[in-house]
């Protein structure tokens, strides 16, 4: 290698030693390069203010299709003091916390309805019931309300009278129980009949004796309980005779009671209870 000193060149055996200097051109001029203590070229950052890069002819810009998985923006807000990312749930829900607790006395949504013409605030009472107006005064003759019943089938409408008093309507009903006894020496009770839920004092027993010659003695009696029974007095029946027993006082409980008239001969009866209610 050769190194020029004072016009000489000198055979430079020492690669170590080599020293070659290297220059650009700025403005027409040529300017040596300046290089950082390492040896790397010096380049100073880029200013959008001062630099520029001039592109001339097509370019092609060949772009792939954005994807969630690959491709993000990330959007901030600020807490006051830095810029925080915006969180969202996994389904991409934003996700917020009241900085206050809300309360009652210092926060509210008013709700709005609606005149035809202009919103306005729905009132209500201290209580928070709303409050509301008729928009028309009822009237008899145009408004009403039909009361119904039911006859076990079938709404009826309860009816009045030009008054507007209710009418009703009587409804009766019937109910019979009917049991065949054989008549023994000794006094016996037929099936206690509840009475209290009827229509005393159309309650009866009739008795037929269908034994064509034994005598039956027969009597109604009540109770209050179906414990204790009072008799209240009864007849003899002949064969194939027939009687009614109808109770002259009221108690819960009413029946037959029932002997044969000769010791030893009994009577075959049937007892039929009716009554209305």
């Amino acid at each position: 290698m050769f190194e020029r000193h004072h016009g000489r060149e000198v055979v430079q055996h020492d690669p170590a030693r080599l020293r070659t200097q290297v220059f650009g051109i700025s403005g027409g001029a040529p300017v040596p390069l300046l290089a950082d203590p390492a040896g790397r070229l010096n380049i100073r950052p880029l200013s959008s203010g001062t630099d520029s890069i001039l592109v001339q002819g097509t370019v092609t810009a060949n772009t792939r299709a954005l994807t969630n998985t690959v491709d993000s923006v990330l959007v901030y807000g600020n807490n006051g003091t830095s810029n925080q990312v915006i969180r969202t749930d996994a389904s991409g829900n934003v996700e917020t916390v009241l900085a206050n607790p809300l309360t009652s006395t210092s926060d509210s949504i008013l709700i709005y309805g609606n005149d035809g013409t202009t919103n306005r605030v729905i009132r209500t009472d201290a209580s928070g019931n709303v409050e509301t107006v008729l928009a028309n005064p009822l009237t008899n003759t145009a408004d009403s309300i039909l009361i119904y019943g039911n006859d076990g089938t079938t709404n009826r409408v309860i009816r009045t009278d030009a008054s507007g008093n209710i009418q009703t309507v009587s409804s009766k009903g019937f109910v019979q129980a009917a049991e065949t006894v054989t008549t023994s020496d000794t006094l016996t009770g037929s099936t206690p009949r509840n009475i209290s839920l009827l229509n005393f004092p159309t309650v009866s027993f009739y008795v037929g004796n269908t034994s064509a010659t034994n005598f039956a003695e027969v009597s109604v009696q009540i109770s209050p309980d179906g414990v204790n029974w009072v008799d209240l007095g009864g007849t003899t029946v002949a064969g194939n005779g027939q009687a009614v027993l109808t109770p002259s006082s009221f108690l819960q409980y009413a029946r037959v009671a029932f002997q044969s008239s000769t010791p030893g001969f009994p009577a075959t009866l049937v007892i039929i209870f009716q009554a209305q209610t």
